[in-house]
């Protein structure tokens, strides 16, 4: 259950910082 919830947490972190990189290149952009 640990490992599974630690790559839950990581999915979401990697997904919240891929939609605010993403963010941040369209205002480059």
């Amino acid at each position: 259950q640990f490992l599974g919830a630690v790559l839950i947490m990581t999915g979401l972190y990697i997904n919240v910082f891929g939609l605010r990189w993403r963010k941040a290149v369209k205002v480059r952009g």
